[in-house]
This record gives C-alpha cells, sequence and structure tokens, in this order.
C-alpha cells in the first residue's frame, strides 16, 4: 500500500523512531538536555501557553490542504514541499508556497540537475512566505506555520527571527530520503546533516512549539474526501513573486477560511 507521495509504507519513519532519533543526534552534538518532545504541544495548550485560538478543526483542514496545494502545484518530480502561513486567531490562510529555485536564479539545465549546486539555489518556501509577508509589510509575529515536511535548520533561523511561535506538521509524513538528507547526511555533496536536530534546538532556545497534527495516510485523498475545495482556492490565490523558474509564493486578498464544499 503506497503513501501520498506513492511510495512504500517502509519509506516513511513512525513517529517515535523519528523522535528517536533526532534526540540520538542532538545527544550526539552535546546538546543533552534537548528532545523533540519538550517543545511538542497539545491543542488544550495552544491558547495557555501561546495565546493561540485559531480552532483545532481549522488547523487541521489547514494542513490538509497544505499537502494538497503542495502536490497540485508542487514541481519537483517526486517530492512535494508546501508550507501555509495560519493566522493564530482565527485559522485562516494568509500564504501558500512550495519548494523552488529563487527568482531569477538562471541556472543552466546541467547547473540545475546537479544537486549540490541546486540546493543552493533553492529557496524553502518556509523562509520565503515570510520574506513575501515583510515585503508587503504584513505582521510576522506569533504567526502560525505548516508545512508537509519537519522545517530544515536555515528555514529555523528564519522563524525564530520573525516571530512564529508555532510550527504544525505530521510526525509520520517524513521519508527516509529526507530523514539521510536533513539528520544522517547520508545524501552526499549538499546534505544539511544534522539539521532536524539543529531545528529542535533553535526552537525550543525561541520558545517555538510543534504542534503534531495526524492525518491519514493520503492527506492528499483524505482533503478531497473532506470536501475541501481547491478550485475556489485556486480563485482566491495571487502570484506575489515569481521569478520565471518554479518559486511561486501563494498570497491571498485576504486570509481565507478553508472553503469545505457541501455534502
Amino acid at each position: 500500500m503506497s503513501n501520498w507521495l506513492g511510495m512504500k509504507d517502509e519509506d516513511f519513519v513512525a513517529r517515535e523512531d523519528f523522535i528517536a532519533r533526532v534526540d540520538a543526534k542532538l545527544a550526539e552534538l552535546g546538546f543533552d538536555d534537548y528532545s523533540l518532545n519538550d517543545i511538542l504541544i497539545s491543542p488544550e495548550q495552544l491558547d495557555s501557553e501561546l495565546g493561540i485560538r485559531a480552532p483545532y478543526e481549522k488547523l487541521r483542514l489547514a494542513l490538509l490542504t497544505t499537502f494538497a496545494m503542495a502536490v497540485r502545484y508542487g514541481r519537483h518530480p517526486k517530492f512535494k514541499v508546501g508550507v501555509s502561513n495560519i493566522d493564530p486567531q482565527t485559522g485562516d490562510m494568509i500564504v501558500f508556497g512550495i519548494n523552488g529555485q529563487i527568482p531569477n536564479s538562471r541556472l543552466t539545465e546541467a547547473q540545475a540537475n546537479d544537486r549540490a549546486v541546486r540546493s543552493r539555489y533553492t529557496n524553502h518556501p518556509d523562509r520565503a512566505s515570510l520574506d513575501a509577508m515583510a515585503r508587503k509589510g504584513m505582521a510576522t509575529e506569533g504567526l502560525i506555520q505548516m508545512g508537509t515536511l519537519f522545517h530544515c535548520d536555515e528555514c529555523a533561523t528564519s522563524l525564530t527571527n520573525t516571530g512564529v511561535k508555532l510550527a504544525v506538521c505530521d510526525l509520520t509524513k517524513i521519508d527516509e530520503y529526507n530523514m539521510g538528507l536533513f539528520l544522517e547526511g547520508e545524501m552526499g555533496p549538499g546534505n544539511q546533516g544534522a539539521s532536524f536536530a539543529h531545528t529542535v534546538k533553535k526552537f525550543a532556545d525561541a520558545g517555538i512549539r510543534i504542534l503534531d497534527i495526524p492525518l491519514d495516510k493520503d492527506p492528499v485523498k483524505q482533503a478531497l474526501e473532506e470536501g475541501i475545495d481547491l478550485d475556489e482556492l485556486d480563485r482566491q490565490m495571487g502570484v506575489f513573486t515569481d521569478g520565471g523558474n518554479d518559486q511561486t509564493i501563494h498570497m491571498f486578498a485576504q486570509p481565507l477560511s478553508i472553503p469545505v464544499l457541501a455534502k
């Protein structure tokens, strides 16, 4: 049986295994007093600890939508990385972005196919979406950011600098390829080994918490089954920046509640 990217179940890391492997890397780096478990937060704690009043159900729908939109817009043939920035009080979506090259990077085909080169010109939507809001003069303090993948430590720095207080993801959707790339350093030139571990330390130091929302095996199918209206989202989105290659940030004219079709 396949998961949302068409890979086999064994290609993905079990939640507790992911936590254990990140914590082991933290200990290896000398950060023994840090643990991923320590920065996880429950839905019941969001208001009392972070002042976030967005309803949990709206956050769950927004995460489902982020997965579905990543597949719809993502241009990488295998990995679909998407991020949404969410209003902490209403749960409405403000910005959606996909992984891609920085605008106007002008790489040749050979350079774009060289992973070590390409990774240096990749603009992760985590930070690109925050940059887009800053350029529009929009406040990011207290923002919620959710994504299809655990944050790398470079993007974690952007979150700490811009006042994001909550990161949302599904810890069961981390695959072995990205574990090798961002934790174990097994993927060759351009890898970011130990990145996930450094993310945990940076988040802990900055007071950023992680909300783990478990979704179905295939969240894209789940989004469609629950009636999320992706076509309406298409109509509401504008393109904020597009350098002519594959980095696109979509900013809504106003914060948008996830549209759900009547059943």
